[in-house]
């Protein structure tokens, strides 16, 4: 299974920190990070990592794509800016793009905890051998988490407005099988994005993917707690909390502290 992030030059450090937390268990070989800045790319050069970095070019937004959009800030949703919204989506093309070239792919957002060898858990999850009576294979593995929905109109896309408390996909760590199936579906929900590339409307992407794989008839799964958990709008873990914590990785979503002060509370923090 490859393991992908998207970063910007902000993030390299959270990224590194990613990429020594895999290498505890001897994943860090499959991990590629993905990043649209050439000063990223020569920074994590530097550092001499044992897995594959790659320069974005986009494919499912060749025709959309501006380099000026990615931002070096350490943003987070509900605090960043237009380019931020963007680096949601352009992530998603990376995730197809890996794809093309491998049987699974999980992506990942930089900040995820890893305690544990989730790669297996995750595969076993997905790849149900009697289900059914028969062998099946999901699709996708979404992590599913509790968050202020906002109503979307596709064909109207300046029209947002906040409609409650949803489930919703959290698009920080999911996962997908290689098939041409999988790969029309991420092409066709990558085009739900382009009409809201360049505004600033937070994990847009998510709100998306909720609604698009509600609407179909998709073989997907749930990724449950004991493999992948996190912070959500009903529930905000503390530091403490975490350590007690006894899933595979943890995501620190709805942190309004320093991120990496608080990866550092959290004693997963190994940049020196």
């Amino acid at each position: 299974m490859k393991l992908i992030t998207f970063i910007n030059h902000a993030y390299i450090g959270i990224a590194h920190n990613l990429y020594l937390q895999l290498k505890r268990f001897n994943l860090h070989a499959d991990l590629i990070i993905y990043t649209p800045s050439d000063i990223a790319i020569d920074d994590l050069l530097k550092l001499n990592l044992e897995c594959e970095i790659k320069k974005y070019t986009p494919v499912l937004f060749n025709d959309y794509y501006n380099s000026n959009l990615h931002s070096d800030e350490l943003s987070k949703c509900g605090h960043g800016n237009n380019s931020y919204s963007t680096l949601q989506f352009l992530k998603h093309d990376c995730f197809y793009q890996t794809l093309e070239k491998n049987e699974y792919v999980c992506l990942l957002d930089a900040d995820v905890l890893i305690f544990s060898n989730f790669v297996e858990n995750l595969k076993a999850l997905m790849y149900e051998k009697y289900k059914f009576g028969h062998c099946t294979t999901s699709l996708f593995a979404f992590k599913y988490y509790l968050n202020i929905n906002v109503c979307v109109d596709i064909n109207s896309p300046n029209l947002y407005h906040w409609i409650g408390k949803h489930s919703m996909i959290n698009t920080g760590f999911m996962a997908s099988y290689q098939s041409k199936q999988s790969l029309a579906i991420i092409k066709k929900y990558c085009e739900l994005f382009i009409p809201h590339i360049g505004k600033n409307s937070g994990n847009l992407d998510e709100h998306i993917l909720t609604k698009y794989f509600s609407e179909q008839n998709i073989n997907i799964c749930s990724v449950p707690d004991y493999i992948h958990t996190l912070s959500n709008c009903g529930y905000i873990y503390t530091p403490y909390e975490i350590k007690k914590l006894k899933c595979d990785t943890f995501h620190p979503t709805f942190v309004t502290s320093d991120k990496v002060d608080f990866i550092k509370e959290c004693g997963y923090w190994y940049v020196e």
